[in-house]
């Protein structure tokens, strides 16, 4: 699946994200919703890397504030994807 589209669907679903910065081109990212731990992901893409640091700040997390900004972001790239890359697995 697709990085971007893989981030912007847990996105929808989270209000808090924690980082881990496991090299220079690569974070660790934990998806929270109300508190509770959801979802992970490893995020290597350049310029949601950049994104997520530059939101970061000095503290490995992103809250709520920043959380919608992504949002509105990335919740309009998720539109102008195929429906195709929305699909996870076959149901038979």
């Amino acid at each position: 699946m697709d990085e971007i589209v893989d981030f912007s669907e847990k996105l929808c679903a989270c209000d808090f994200i924690a980082l881990t910065p496991i090299s220079q081109d690569r974070v660790y990212c934990r998806f929270y919703a109300k508190g509770l731990y959801f979802d992970r992901m490893f995020v290597s893409n350049t310029s949601l890397l950049e994104e997520l640091t530059s939101l970061s700040k000095d503290e490995e997390v992103i809250e709520e504030n920043s959380i919608s900004c992504l949002k509105d972001k990335y919740n309009g790239s998720m539109k102008t994807q195929p429906v195709e890359a929305y699909s996870k697995a076959p149901v038979f």
